[in-house]
């Protein structure tokens, strides 16, 4: 993997975006984020629509921050070590 990835093309990381990986994620900054989601965007893997975190973005900003907050500590979900595949569709 290592050698295939080495000769891979891939963008480097900017020392802005290192540095904004160190910024704390706080509860304002998740509701920010849910409320300038793109509004009718087509759902990703989790098949939830910007509407449905605009509608319920006091319990999910809750539930969110918790979780950041726990993996920020290492406590982990048994559910990051799973993946969901789907065939992409190709008209």
């Amino acid at each position: 993997m290592g050698k295939f990835l080495g000769i891979q093309k891939l963008p480097k990381t900017t020392q802005e975006e290192l540095d904004n990986l160190k910024v704390p994620i706080t509860s304002k900054k998740i509701k920010s984020i849910i409320k300038n989601l793109p509004a009718k965007k087509n759902p990703g893997p989790g098949d939830f629509t910007s509407e449905f975190y605009l509608t319920f973005k006091e319990e999910l900003t809750s539930i969110i921050f918790k979780n950041f907050q726990k993996i920020k500590e290492g406590i982990l979900s048994k559910a990051f070590d799973e993946a969901d595949i789907s065939p992409h569709t190709i008209a």
